[in-house]
């Protein structure tokens, strides 16, 4: 947002947060089904959307998309389910929440993270099959090589980013810090490779290979 304020002046629309708190019936199948009509060829900053999401205009629109390893992905839903996330306010899809809270509250992160890998294969794979490589930032390289991710950024965006702006969205992003867990914050962690920590050799070996072809795309092994 700070980004947006400062470079962009495109009106901020999180319609997927909005459609949380007002609707009851799945948030990206809507999306998709009326983007044409949600989704605006100018003025707007839609994001985030956690799902490709396609419109008759999008060659018109500026995207990208930031995308981290699909197995951490796995791993920070774990944890956002069971103790992070707030409920929404829509009575109905309160409920469904509660229920998948009571679901993830009786699993292990081993049995979760395989129920959900086809969920977010689904997911990649969209990814993957619908945006060019060179669209697309990762959470590794923003936390690796802070630098580089911010030009890439500036690039994508058509924007210059000064030094202090550099700076000031380093310490935004929190990637010199040392934090311990917390698995009640929405932050819990944030270094990359948690899965690793997180999930058995097994179940990392069997993610390998759902993941494959996404994390050949996303990481050009």
């Amino acid at each position: 947002m700070d980004v947006n304020r400062r470079y962009l002046n495109l009106k901020p629309l999180d319609l997927a947060a909005y459609f949380w708190d007002t609707r009851s019936d799945p948030i990206y199948p809507y999306l998709r089904d009326h983007a044409t009509s949600l989704i605006a060829d100018r003025g707007g900053l839609y994001a985030p959307l956690r799902q490709y999401i396609d419109v008759e205009h999008l060659d018109r629109a500026k995207v990208f998309a930031m995308l981290r390893d699909p197995r951490d992905k796995i791993v920070s839903g774990y944890f956002s389910v069971r103790f992070s996330h707030r409920s929404p306010n829509n009575g109905l899809r309160r409920k469904n929440f509660q229920s998948s809270r009571r679901n993830a509250d009786e699993l292990t992160i081993d049995e979760y993270a395989l129920q959900q890998a086809p969920i977010v294969k689904e997911v990649y794979c969209a990814y993957r099959k619908n945006l060019d490589r060179d669209v697309v930032l990762t959470y590794e390289q923003m936390w690796h090589d802070f630098d580089s991710w911010a030009r890439c950024l500036a690039s994508r965006l058509d924007v210059s980013f000064t030094q202090d702006d550099v700076a000031r969205y380093r310490k935004m992003a929190g990637v010199d810090e040392q934090r311990s867990e917390n698995q009640h914050s929405h932050r819990r962690r944030g270094m990359p490779g948690d899965y690793l920590n997180k999930l058995s050799p097994a179940v990392i070996e069997q993610l390998n290979e759902v993941f494959a072809d996404e994390l050949n795309w996303l990481y050009q092994a």
